[in-house]
């Protein structure tokens, strides 16, 4: 059976919850309504559909540039067009089984989407760290078959072993300036514990 893809600025019901083993905040009704609040993007919430059942869901954000920028050619080429599309944490996939044929209906209906509305760019910002796939299952086929191609970017780990006052020195100025205002103004930093530290 052929999947339905369904796609809407408002997230569907139970979105989060469909989300919570699998996506990241990324993929989030928070995530997308915080773009929307700050006047970012639109959110544009996807779900490949078996029948009732979603097969995997994407948010996606569709950026509309301002102008201005320090490539400016770059940024006449997508004031003229429908802006850019990105999306992170993303697609989560809820049936491995069909995690190459879910992927696929996402990426045609988002391709038709950005062709509908001029868009120049969709850059995808990879899957979630919870995704048992890293690009395994299709993904990375579905991906390539409609002209994605994959680039290298980096996390950089620090060493947290020295005390406070020696990671502090190991940062420039400004970000040791930033960062004693912020306590000084009352900044608490703590990992999250679940979904609802997100809201």
């Amino acid at each position: 059976m052929s999947l339905r893809v369904t796609s809407s600025g408002e997230p569907p019901a139970g979105w989060d919850d469909a989300i919570a083993e699998k996506g990241g905040l990324l993929q989030s009704t928070y995530w997308g309504s915080l773009m929307a609040a700050l006047g970012r993007g639109a959110p544009l919430y996807l779900q490949a559909m078996d029948g009732e059942t979603p097969v995997a869901s994407l948010l996606a954000i569709h950026l509309r540039e301002k102008g201005g920028g320090t490539v400016r050619r770059l940024a006449l080429a997508l004031l003229r067009s429908g802006g850019r599309i990105e999306f992170g944490d993303g697609p989560v996939v809820h049936d491995e089984a069909r995690a190459g044929e879910a992927v696929a209906a996402l990426l045609d209906a988002l391709q038709a989407y950005a062709a509908k509305n001029r868009v120049l760019l969709i850059r995808a910002n990879g899957l979630s760290a919870a995704s048992r796939f890293e690009g395994g299952g299709g993904i990375d086929a579905a991906f390539a078959a409609r002209g994605f191609s994959p680039a290298r970017w980096g996390t950089y780990l620090v060493d947290l072993s020295p005390d406070e006052d020696a990671l502090l020195m190991s940062l420039e100025h400004s970000a040791r300036k930033g960062i004693r205002k912020a306590a000084r103004e009352g900044v608490r930093v703590a990992p999250p514990t679940g979904w609802e530290d997100y809201r």
